[in-house]
């Protein structure tokens, strides 16, 4: 009997997950040209930085010496190129207002903006899970109705508004935690919740959504007509198979956490990136800002592969 011909427009092959790390890496090197680049010419259009560097009344002769000593009098072209060179050897100049390198500036501060992303992470999956699960469990029950109010609320509340008034409520009139600074980890309870209220309700809603989706399949009606207990069902089964859209997820929206985590910064007064960042930007202070840039890119496009590889190593589908 002949063979029939293979359909068309089905589904890949399955590539193995070095080859799948690969491709990722090929095309994280893409991004992190194109984050360079604007990087590059956001940087020179926002100011000049000899208005910093000089006095106002400087002479022009002074100005030009500077310009060339500093490359500003190349094409811009030339500029960029040394610019890439620099990055690629982790070398981005000394910052023009404290003269020291703009790398070790931002490497002293990073991990305490890690460390408050973390914290607001474990927050919001601390409060997201619980309620999504026990929302899916028991969907159009008052706990579902009430956790999809939670969340709308949530995500509607502007994140510095809701540092401020926990910063009032908590830290002004109650006296309970410091309304800012860092220290202890007193310091690190308002800002983690209040980053961790910004990126908790979409994972809540992902979270329920996976769960309803779960409970629907043939697998979960045969273990609970084997008599499992519903709490074995929830975590053993259902759980498990919809952790990976989950996991997705929380990789793509580390972004957005980094973003959230440099808004609360800013109104709790943590010692992070923020304000060094924002700094720089309002003095052209182009080698700190580069340098900012730059490493907040590498660790989210770090993060983003890090989590495609767990994907892809728990479900051999997605290597198609």
């Amino acid at each position: 009997m002949a063979k029939l011909p293979r359909a068309r427009g089905g589904r890949g092959r399955a590539v193995s997950l070095p080859a799948r790390a690969a491709c990722n890496l090929s095309r994280a090197l893409v991004v992190l040209f194109g984050i360079s680049l604007i990087t590059f010419v956001i940087s020179h259009v926002i100011g000049d930085p000899l208005a910093v560097l000089l006095p106002l009344d400087a002479p022009q002769a002074t100005r030009a010496v500077y310009r060339h000593e500093m490359g500003f009098d190349q094409p811009v072209g030339i500029q960029y190129l040394r610019f890439a060179a620099d990055v690629v050897r982790g070398r981005f100049g000394d910052s023009f207002l404290v003269k020291k390198p703009a790398l070790a500036l931002i490497t002293e501060r990073i991990p305490r903006t890690l460390l408050l992303a973390a914290a607001g992470m474990g927050v919001a999956l601390a409060v997201a899970f619980p309620l999504g699960i026990l929302a899916g469990a028991r969907r159009r029950s008052f706990a579902d109705s009430a956790s999809i109010v939670l969340a709308v609320a949530g995500a509607a509340i502007p994140i510095y508004w809701l540092g401020l008034m926990l910063q009032i409520l908590l830290g002004v009139h109650l006296h309970w935690l410091p309304p800012s600074g860092y220290g202890s980890w007193r310091h690190l309870v308002l800002p983690a919740f209040s980053l961790g209220v910004f990126l908790a309700p979409v994972t809540m809603r992902l979270v329920r959504s996976g769960m309803i989706e779960a409970l629907a399949q043939d697998y979960v009606r045969t273990a609970r007509a084997k008599g499992m207990p519903e709490g074995a069902v929830l975590l053993r089964h259902a759980l498990r198979n919809m952790l990976i859209p989950v996991l997705t997820v929380l990789g793509l929206q580390f972004g957005q956490l980094m973003g959230g985590a440099i808004i609360t910064e800013t109104v709790f007064s943590w010692p992070g990136v923020a304000s060094l960042v924002v700094q720089a930007i309002q003095n052209s202070d182009f080698p700190v800002t580069q340098a900012a840039v730059m490493t907040l890119a590498v660790i989210i496009l770090s993060v983003n592969l890090t989590v495609d590889t767990l994907v892809g190593a728990l479900d051999p589908r997605t290597r198609a």
